[in-house]
């Protein structure tokens, strides 16, 4: 007497009787439908792996919107590389890029003084601090240690604090981009919303790195525009609403995600201030 036909293989289609597939060596029992930490820990398993997917993953990811994300939640993941790996490698290049025009920009500021209406309003505004508690006075001598450092000096040491803080405090945004898309698709669960997260911050990073290598405001702003019209394409593919309704959750979507964009970039500036 037989037992039960071996379901197929998501990823392959081939029969896969016991837990990984004999064909493809994908995991049978993995699925979007379990915790959150348990897909982080597979995924950072695999990230410092490097194989040939990212070949393979290079232009869907960049020219298929959410292809990848309907590929892994449908299963299909050996054959590409993980959403961790891709945003780790983008924010990796992404902050390594802005290293050398942060640090020419420096070597070209000039040497100056505020002016006596500078100086005065940044001595009002250190009084205003310390009239505001304890944090208030903290931060009040921080901005008079920085008034005592010639401007290039201060200047410097705030870049390296900002790149320092920065990716530590940008990984912030992955799952709260998660969350305010279950907020609004609530037909998916989290971890699978997390997925998509991980894939747009990473296009973001990309679609940013050349006006950052070239410090070009115009190429940063193409790049903005293009990272919005691929996480657009990539919503309305994985959700399947493309009339009004679809357009008003991405607007209320960005809306959410730039106001939290604001605040994450001054709780950098902040950290950067703090560690001067």
């Amino acid at each position: 007497m037989t037992g039960p036909a071996a379901a197929p293989c998501a990823n392959c289609g081939a029969a896969a009787p016991g837990r990984y597939c004999p064909e493809c060596g994908q995991s049978t029992r993995w699925t979007t439908r379990q915790p959150a930490w348990r897909i982080a820990a597979e995924a950072v398993e695999e990230t410092f792996a490097l194989d040939s997917r990212i070949g393979r993953t290079a232009l869907p990811f960049l020219f298929h919107p959410g292809f990848l994300t309907a590929e892994y939640w449908a299963g299909r993941r050996v054959r590409y590389s993980s959403p961790l790996r891709l945003y780790l490698l983008l924010s990796f290049l992404f902050f390594l890029a802005g290293a050398p025009l942060r640090s020419a920009r420096l070597a070209g500021s000039p040497e100056a003084r505020p002016t006596a209406e500078e100086e005065a309003e940044i001595g009002r505004g250190a009084a205003e601090l310390r009239r505001a508690g304890s944090m208030g006075a903290a931060l009040a001598e921080r901005v008079e240690r920085i008034r005592s450092l010639p401007r290039e000096e201060s200047e410097r040491r705030f870049s390296a604090a900002f790149a320092e803080n920065a990716p530590r405090v940008a990984i912030v945004l992955v799952p709260l981009l998660a969350l305010y898309c279950r907020i609004l698709w609530r037909r998916r669960y989290f971890a699978e919303h997390l997925v998509f997260a991980l894939h747009a911050q990473a296009l973001g990073f990309a679609a940013l790195i050349p006006g950052t290598v070239s410090g070009s405001a115009a190429a940063t702003s193409a790049g903005g525009l293009g990272a919005a019209v691929w996480t657009f394409l990539a919503v309305r593919r994985l959700h399947g609403e493309r009339g009004l309704r679809g357009t008003v959750k991405f607007i209320l979507l960005g809306v959410l995600y730039l106001a939290t964009l604001g605040a994450v970039v001054a709780a950098v500036a902040l950290l950067a201030v703090l560690a001067l």
